[in-house]
């Protein structure tokens, strides 16, 4: 689907769970109206064709809903999941501009992969879930350049910077105590979270 969901989230958007209580219902309509699209049996049944624009309708109501809101996370995801279905069904030039929409949230608020002032959040699954999110608009704007003739990537300069230097800093503090004939001041090393010893 082009997004990243903690296993909580993708077990409602498995189950359809459009309670609100774990997972937006955008994602759950988005989701649907995606696999209605990509089926064999569209462009031969008029019922199936009148269940897609159904679910399209509500996934632009809950999108407004999610806009009319102050989660600035939410707003970002589902942003960015619909640029990635905008490209899926190859509408680049909708998804050019639902990836700008989605950078200018994130430019306009500072959202950062970690906190500008004090330490990094313990690492969890929502940590997980946020960090992609960001990762993914970079890859995105990188891709839509090299292979659909996009702008230069520039929207994404910032938090790209921020993935190259902090976010590596910042995540992979998890020390190994390394044999004792180690010297005791160079005892612990910092272990990546990629499995290279810094």
């Amino acid at each position: 689907m082009g997004i990243h969901l903690t296993p909580l989230r993708q077990a409602a958007l498995v189950n359809g769970d459009m309670s609100n209580a774990v997972l937006h219902p955008f994602f759950v309509y988005k989701a649907l109206s995606l696999g209605v699209h990509h089926s064999t049996i569209l462009e031969d049944s008029p019922p199936i064709a009148l269940i897609l624009a159904r679910y399209i309708q509500k996934f632009w109501e809950e999108l407004a809903c999610i806009n009319r809101g102050n989660d600035l996370g939410l707003k970002v995801q589902a942003m960015f999941f619909l640029t990635s279905a905008c490209f899926s069904v190859r509408l680049v030039h909708v998804a050019h501009l639902y990836l700008w929409k989605t950078c200018k949230i994130i430019n306009g608020v500072d959202l950062r992969f970690t906190p500008k002032y004090g330490h990094p959040p313990p690492y969890s699954d929502e940590v997980h879930e946020k960090s992609t999110v960001l990762s993914q608009v970079i890859w995105m704007e990188n891709y839509l350049f090299l292979t659909c003739n996009g702008e230069k990537p520039k929207l994404t300069t910032r938090i790209e910077e921020e993935f190259r230097s902090v976010l590596p800093v910042s995540f992979c503090k998890l020390y190994v105590a390394l044999p004792p004939c180690v010297e005791a001041s160079s005892r612990r090393r910092t272990l990546c979270c990629f499995g290279c010893v810094r």
